[in-house]
């Protein structure tokens, strides 16, 4: 795999992790805050932010019906195969490609780094010196910890096939047991490990880094929890603004 072909497929992989990931803080932060707010008062019916979202109730269900199917919808992309059965811009397709390849070598790290400086001669051997090569041993934990999160996808993944993207025939029960084994705490957990795979593969390609398996990335996380909290103001005309809460770093 080329340098422009890894970017490129990492940029894809990127983009349609971080829309899942708003989509799917969105629609948590909006609840959190909303449920907040209306707990500082003795009734619901007191609380600003509610009053804002009961005004326009229909687009609120619409909007949270929605977020459901573009996070859900977006995972599949990065986890499931296309029709015809090719892994287009598929985790594993990434992964694979990445592995069998030398780009990720101390090499090819300094030469990336020479390119992108004026002044590389006066730095580039001592910063050398603190990097890290992927190794063999990296590469298969990160596939054992893709692999790991493919199978919390595939467990979920009901909800997407026959109920969300396909209107399957089911019975009532069924349907409701698919529901059941979707919790949004799975769907959480997917969305932060993919995110700490994001970080692995862009810190060890810019930077030389060994893998950090337990680093949790909150970036996204925090910023739709600020984008939250100054909509909820604005609908509120600004008399009850949520305390913005950052979600701290494992």
């Amino acid at each position: 795999m080329t340098t422009s072909n890894y970017e490129k497929e990492f940029q894809i992989f990127s983009s349609n992790l971080n829309q899942a990931a708003r989509a799917f803080y969105y629609h948590q932060e909006i609840q959190r805050q909303v449920y907040e707010d209306c707990m500082k008062y003795k009734s619901w019916q007191e609380s600003n932010i509610y009053q804002a979202i009961q005004d326009n109730a229909q687009f609120w269900e619409d909007y949270k019906d929605l977020s459901i199917l573009c996070f859900v919808i977006t995972l599949r992309k990065i986890f499931d195969k296309d029709k015809n059965g090719q892994e287009s811009h598929h985790i594993d397709r990434l992964i694979k490609s990445v592995k069998n390849s030398d780009l990720f070598t101390n090499q090819k790290l300094r030469e990336r780094k020479i390119k992108g400086s004026d002044n590389a001669d006066d730095w580039i051997d001592e910063y050398m010196k603190n990097t890290h090569q992927l190794s063999e041993t990296d590469f298969s934990k990160i596939e054992d910890f893709v692999s790991a999160t493919k199978e919390k996808w595939d467990s979920v993944k009901p909800l997407c096939n026959k109920i969300l993207a396909h209107q399957d025939a089911l019975t009532p029960q069924k349907r409701s047991q698919i529901f059941e084994n979707s919790k949004y705490a799975i769907f959480e957990e997917i969305i932060t490990r993919l995110l700490t795979v994001e970080n692995i593969l862009w810190q060890a390609y810019h930077n030389g880094q060994k893998p950090d398996f337990g680093y949790v990335n909150n970036k996204v996380r925090n910023a739709v929890a600020y984008d939250v909290v100054l909509l909820l103001g604005k609908l509120s005309s600004g008399k009850a603004r949520p305390k913005v809460i950052h979600h701290n770093k494992a």
